[in-house]
């Protein structure tokens, strides 16, 4: 009870508006030729307030008192940076002239052009693995991921296996879209064979942006891991798993017939409702092939033993359905000729998920009730830094059949020192150890970053441009059944315009008598590349 009233008392806090009278700025965004630029995205750094300029390049945001830094970008042109202090009272009026990039490149693909040209060579075929192909021809782009993301991989079950996969946006007309991937699949070892797609309609409103309703389907079978969120990044555990004999990968296949339908109203409401009907077949390992491997050694099984008694995992149907609602308070716009533009919020963002197992559709056996309540936002603590936040609850209202994918599965990390994704995941918590099915849980992801306000004053730190990190990753259910970990870590970390790195230390404490401690690496969110430890939007 204790818990529940100081999470809302929280919430209460951070709704509270900041006094003063608001002010508008407002220009124009334009070339070195003074064309207008329309869709430019004007951002306020530290914030989630962002807005695209009209046809004309014409752009406002209205704000409170106080210093900023608006950032202005462009496809094909330079990011513009513009910091100011809003007066009190009145409005300010500032133009964004863009300069060109070459050949509408990025900042790294004049990296890589300065680099002497074998080093170039090497660096831009990485890059083609790292980031993958696009291509725009007409109403058409074509894209087709990088070779490091799930191209050719090993694991036990599958052996050696190989998953093409492309994404094809196609343009009917203005606001209007078709947006679908395929792929295929097949492990040379089991000689299974798989393939699946997915074809998406997107209706934008011409005069409100950022307002659209989407719906779609997905048909085919596949190859998934248990959680949802695919923690485990293939090719990583590929790396381990030939040449450390440690396969982290659990995987089953699932026949995927799924409908869905989202709506996102432009004023900080969206939600979407996603029905499918899955077959769900177990998968056992066909080979223990490690370059480490020793005389009888084998991999551990593909079902995690821990999740055994407390889910089967069996062939079985599954008909389920997903609702997900999220509020963003605070909205204000920007009025154009034609159409408004919103000025998100600084407010948190609350999100509601519930799943429905429904048994008796068709011969599905699952039967539950799983629900999740989340509150994610930034509090801007001006010099001193950004607090990042991600805290709710949930649990199982009803789980007289569950099957292993349907546990509550922590966005656990083992890994070879790569940092999972920041605020929504645990750097340490081992993979499958801490799912569970419990009737109620607290999660809780608190991150500060100091933003130079204790590193600029120490010798040498402000020259790097290094930032301080710390934090907190919690997750409590009872007393035999927690995991939190606390974290020190060093932003901004790179060199001349390139600071994308970001290093932490991380301590662990655990009801299973875990004590783990260690270095992770990571990319942070002004990173020009990322790497996908895991994919919170699709797991496939």
């Amino acid at each position: 009870m204790t818990r529940t009233v100081c999470f809302f008392a929280i919430i209460m806090v951070m709704l509270v508006p900041f006094r003063g009278t608001a002010g508008v700025l407002k220009g124009r965004v334009m070339d070195t030729k003074s064309k207008a630029l329309g869709e430019a995205t004007i951002c306020l750094t530290g914030k989630r307030n962002c807005i695209l300029t009209n046809d004309a390049g014409d752009y406002s945001l209205t704000l409170k008192p106080g210093n900023y830094k608006v950032v202005c970008r462009s496809e094909g042109f330079k990011e513009n940076v513009f910091s100011f202090t809003m007066p009190a009272s009145g409005d300010m009026e500032h133009d964004f002239i863009m300069d060109t990039l070459r050949n509408k490149g990025d900042d790294l693909d004049n990296m890589l052009d300065s680099l002497h040209p074998p080093l170039r060579t090497i660096a831009k075929t990485v890059e083609i693995m790292a980031l993958g192909i696009s291509l725009k021809l007409a109403a058409d782009t074509v894209k087709i991921p990088a070779l490091m993301d799930g191209l050719l991989n090993y694991n036990p079950v599958e052996g050696v296996n190989v998953a093409p996969k492309v994404e094809w946006l196609h343009k009917l007309s203005a606001g209007q879209y078709l947006n679908s991937a395929f792929v295929v699949r097949y492990g040379f070892n089991n000689k299974h064979f798989n393939a699946i797609g997915r074809v998406t309609y997107v209706h934008e409103d011409k005069k409100w942006r950022g307002r659209y309703w989407l719906v779609g389907a997905s048909y085919g079978k596949y190859v998934f891991q248990y959680d949802y969120d695919n923690p485990v990044f293939p090719l990583f555990n590929s790396v381990s798993a030939l040449l450390w004999d440690d396969n982290q990968l659990k995987i089953y296949e699932q026949k995927v017939s799924a409908f869905y339908f989202g709506r996102n109203y432009g004023n900080g409401l969206m939600w979407n409702f996603h029905f499918e009907y899955d077959t769900r077949i177990p998968l056992e390992n066909t080979t223990n092939f490690s370059f480490a491997a020793k005389g009888s050694d084998l991999f551990a099984s593909n079902i995690p033993s821990n999740l055994v008694a407390l889910a089967p995992m069996e062939r079985h149907d599954a008909a389920i359905i997903k609702f997900n609602i999220s509020y963003q308070p605070g909205y204000t716009y920007a009025y154009y000729k034609d159409y408004k533009v919103a000025n998100l919020s600084n407010a948190p963002v609350f999100n509601l998920g519930y799943d429905k197992g429904i048994q008796g559709i068709g011969d599905s056996k699952v039967n539950f009730d799983k629900w999740r309540l989340m509150l994610t936002g930034n509090i801007d603590l001006k010099k001193a830094g950004i607090l990042g936040y991600n805290t709710g609850f949930g649990g199982f209202l009803n789980s007289a059949y569950i099957s292993i994918p349907d546990l509550m599965h922590l966005y656990g990390n083992k890994g070879i020192g790569i940092a999972a994704p920041y605020l929504y995941s645990f750097q340490f918590a081992q993979y499958y150890e801490f799912s569970n099915k419990e009737s109620f849980y607290d999660e809780t992801h608190v991150e500060y970053n100091m933003n130079g306000f204790i590193s600029n004053q120490l010798p040498g730190f402000k020259q790097a441009k290094l930032n301080f990190v710390v934090g907190s990753n919690v997750f409590y259910a009872r007393q035999s059944d927690y995991y939190t970990e606390a974290f020190f870590g060093i932003d901004n970390i790179g060199f001349g315009k390139y600071h994308y790195l970001r290093l932490d230390f991380v301590q662990s404490w655990d009801s299973h008598g875990g004590r783990n401690s260690g270095f992770r690496l990571g990319i942070n969110s002004r990173s020009l590349v990322s790497i996908r430890q895991g994919n919170m939007n699709s797991n496939w």
